[in-house]
Order: structure tokens, then C-alpha cells, then sequence
């Protein structure tokens, strides 16, 4: 798992990309992502990304 901070959104999609590329899990929370408890679990994060 990697964690960056980004301030352009165009930046963040494309950090998540590139990782994803590299087979680590990625994804991108902002302000558009909804308020959701569960983006917070980490057994959720990890059903995203099986291996």
C-alpha cells in the first residue's frame, strides 16, 4: 500500500494508474469520494484488490 498527497485531482488519478500498473493497491480519496465508513475498513480496501 502506497499513500501520496496530491493537490491536482488529474495528479491523483494519475499517481493511482501508475501504481495499479505496479500491482499496489490504489485508490483515491477527496472530496468526492462519499462519506463512507467502509472506504475505512481495511478487509474492505483489500476485497477491491484480490491477489
Amino acid at each position: 500500500m502506497a499513500i501520496t498527497v496530491a493537490p491536482l485531482k488529474l495528479l491523483q488519478k494519475d499517481h493511482v494508474n501508475e501504481f495499479l500498473q505496479f500491482g499496489i493497491p490504489s485508490i483515491v480519496i477527496n472530496h468526492d469520494i462519499p462519506h463512507d465508513k467502509t472506504l475505512w475498513n481495511a478487509r474492505y480496501f483489500l476485497r477491491l484488490f484480490p491477489r
